[in-house]
């Protein structure tokens, strides 16, 4: 079993997969195209030495927003939907992930679990 807890995930949720998974709902025009407007033209606005300063936010949802798990629960099934090796079987919580593996030997363990994070990584 391998556990993988991801860091922030919501604070590195990238807009670009967010809308990517969405794309790939059935959902009415209407309602995709307001799921996709939530994180879209979000600025970042901070006051510095120099003066004000803003910046496209590209990232990020915030923790205890309504759409934020959803928008992390539509990219996470994007993992979960991938072709996993067999003997591999992944499970998600929330924003940790959960690799089964199973083999006959040792080393078919490590080398599945060493191609199944190879896979998660990409």
């Amino acid at each position: 079993m391998i556990s993988l807890d991801i860091k922030g995930a919501f604070d590195y949720l990238q807009y670009t997969s967010i809308k990517n998974s969405l794309d790939n709902l059935k959902y009415p025009s209407n309602t995709l195209e307001t799921l996709t407007d939530i994180p879209s033209n979000k600025k970042v606005a901070r006051n510095t030495p120099q003066g004000p300063a803003t910046w496209n936010q590209q990232q990020g949802c915030p923790q205890g927003s309504c759409t934020g798990p959803e928008f992390w629960n539509l990219v996470a099934d994007e993992v979960l939907r991938q072709d996993w090796p067999q003997g591999v079987h992944l499970q998600a919580f929330a924003d940790d992930f959960v690799y089964l593996v199973n083999a006959g030997t040792k080393q078919e363990v490590k080398n599945l679990a060493n191609k199944a994070l190879q896979t998660f990584k990409t």
